[in-house]
């Protein structure tokens, strides 16, 4: 085994409002895929690393998911549904990273609003 090989990695992808434009519940049109965050989730896929879709959308959506994902392109390994994402407006965690961070495509809106609500604070 070579020691220099890149490590393969898993990572857990968010579906809506990371690789969708917007977020989907029952009875709302599609969302829109945010393409170019799409091609690079598949590089990493191709390049050897895991890649698992997590959402907060129920499991009766799952038939339409994953027709979404097919029809986009989406390569994984695993979607993994509703399984105690909590509802919140920001996510606080050590191995998080915001997916404009992460896609190279904006400013963080996490780390935005968080900014924004320190200046408000007078902070």
């Amino acid at each position: 085994m070579d020691k220099n090989a890149p490590k393969r990695m898993m990572y857990a992808i968010d579906l809506d409002g990371t690789l969708t434009k917007t977020i989907q519940w029952p009875g709302e049109p599609p969302p829109e895929p945010h393409t170019n965050r799409i091609k690079q989730t598949n590089k990493l896929f191709v390049t050897g690393h895991v890649i698992i879709i997590y959402t907060a959308r129920r499991e009766t959506m799952r038939a339409e998911t994953e027709m979404w994902l097919e029809q986009h392109g989406v390569y994984h390994h695993a979607l993994v549904m509703g399984q105690g994402k909590l509802p919140a407006d920001c996510y606080v965690d050590d191995k998080c990273i915001c997916p404009e961070a992460f896609f190279g495509d904006g400013e963080c809106r996490c780390v935005k609003m968080y900014k924004e609500r320190l200046k408000k604070n007078g902070k």
